[in-house]
């Protein structure tokens, strides 16, 4: 039997500019993410957290001049380990890192839920610059 991992989850970030440097700070930001994979790529390297048929998915979605979305979302196969997760999010979404681009986490929570019934809860705590877990009540 497969172990899935399901993840799903929002990053509220606001951008501190919306001249050109607008854009080219959202393209720096995908590749500081890394590249999604999927299913039938060849390349299977990337920066997200991967399963066997492929990686944590995203896309980013201008919801105002100067705030964006960015949407975590994926069905992990052979993955079960929550703590790769937690660790790619305090390294890769973090304000030390979008400070740098003009940008600041405003609000995030990511879920991940294992086929064997591990639920965990992710909130980016912006006064600690990480990422916490929250409880979940069974």
């Amino acid at each position: 039997m497969s172990v899935w991992s399901r993840v799903v989850g929002a990053v509220w970030i606001q951008s501190y500019v919306t001249d050109e440097r607008y854009n080219k700070n959202i393209k720096k930001l995908r590749e500081h993410i890394g590249k999604p994979v999927k299913f039938n790529s060849k390349n299977r390297s990337t920066k997200l957290p991967m399963g066997s048929e492929g990686s944590l998915q995203y896309n980013i979605q201008k919801v105002s001049e100067d705030e964006i979305i960015l949407n975590l979302y994926g069905s992990l196969r052979d993955f079960s380990n929550v703590d790769t997760v937690y660790d790619w999010l305090n390294e890769y979404i973090n304000n030390k890192y979008l400070n740098s681009i003009n940008m600041e986490v405003i609000l995030a929570t990511v879920s991940v839920e294992t086929t064997f019934g591990e639920r965990v809860i992710f909130t980016f705590d912006d006064a600690e610059d990480r990422w916490g877990v929250l409880p979940v009540a069974d």
